[in-house]
């Protein structure tokens, strides 16, 4: 059923994090406090945030291009390694202002124990906005995926320049939000909110069931002029909505739950790449939900590649 995703280019321009995970076996607990001890076994790297988004699309083979800021650190290096091995990292802006934003997670038997996090969140300064938008406008682009984590790169002046650059040359936009940004979100052309978040973004109460989540998307369409909407509810699935009125409950593939890490990440980006390569909304958000159920069950932040998703897409379709 799919072709290959590489007719639109696709950016991502937003927050990039470098998720670490720190292995162990605990077999005891600690004499010095009620904590487990954590026997050290291996430590690793992975993309996080925008750069997970990134990724996915480049899992699926979809041209696309990372924009953002990582410090010049040694978190930043382990970025850029791993980056190089599927990119040119010329897109992005290594800052000395700036620390690159780290999560460490420590683990053991698949569990998460704890998690650390290393960052910054204050504005990103103008000039290197300016700067992204610079190299942005040496791509032809199809599609734009802005990630927002709210650490500090999407704020009201930086958004509006990236919105008038897209709107000028009429980019088809997506925008993954973070609640507390909510008063400079307006007209991108899909937004995709968990359920949590999108009943942030209108200031309603949530439990999910229908009737609820089909007022609160109506809400949201009509409070930050979208297009169309993304909701993502766990368990329930996903709601899209083609238009205000229009809307499709697409439930959720039955999975066994690891981790959610960078569920939201896969489902924008496969959503993203297969409207831009021709399916209907409906289509797009099906396979989106469907690659995201293959996500949850794999540990850690992870992503899907082309083959796997037309492996799982064969036992629905």
């Amino acid at each position: 059923m799919l072709k290959k995703f590489n007719s639109p280019k696709i950016a991502v321009i937003g927050d990039i994090i470098l998720d670490h995970y720190i292995e162990g076996k605990v077999n005891r607990i600690s004499p010095e406090a009620p904590v487990p001890v954590v026997n050290y076994q291996k430590e690793y790297y992975r993309l996080g945030g925008a750069a997970n988004v990134f990724l996915n699309l480049k899992e699926l083979g979809v041209d696309a291009k990372l924009f953002g800021i990582i410090g010049k650190d040694r978190e930043g290096e382990k970025v850029i390694e791993l980056l190089e091995s599927i990119t040119d990292t010329n897109s992005l802006v290594v800052s000395n202002q700036r620390k690159t934003i780290i999560k460490t997670r420590v683990t053991s038997l698949k569990q998460q124990l704890l998690r650390i996090d290393k960052e910054e969140t204050h504005p990103i300064e103008m000039s290197i906005i300016e700067e992204l938008i610079e190299k942005i406008k040496l791509f032809q682009l199809d599609g734009v995926i802005f990630s927002d984590y709210n650490k500090g790169f999407f704020y009201r002046e930086s958004f509006s320049l990236f919105k008038e650059y897209t709107n000028q040359k009429k980019i088809f936009t997506v925008l993954d939000p973070k609640p507390r940004n909510n008063n400079f979100y307006t007209q991108v052309s899909v937004m995709t909110p968990n359920h949590y978040e999108a009943a942030q973004l209108v200031k309603e109460k949530v439990n999910n069931d229908d009737e609820n989540i089909i007022t609160i998307g109506k809400k949201i369409i009509s409070q930050y002029n979208l297009q169309h909407l993304v909701i993502t509810r766990g368990e329930k699935g996903v709601i899209l909505f083609e238009e205000k009125e229009k809307f499709k409950l697409i439930p959720a593939i039955a999975r066994s739950v690891f981790d959610v890490s960078g569920a939201g990440d896969t489902i924008i980006a496969v959503f993203t790449a297969c409207y831009l390569n021709g399916f209907s909304l409906q289509k797009s958000a099906e396979i989106a939900n469907i690659a995201a159920g293959e996500v949850i069950a794999k540990f850690g932040t992870s992503s899907i590649s082309f083959e796997e998703l037309n492996r799982v897409c064969g036992d629905f379709f």
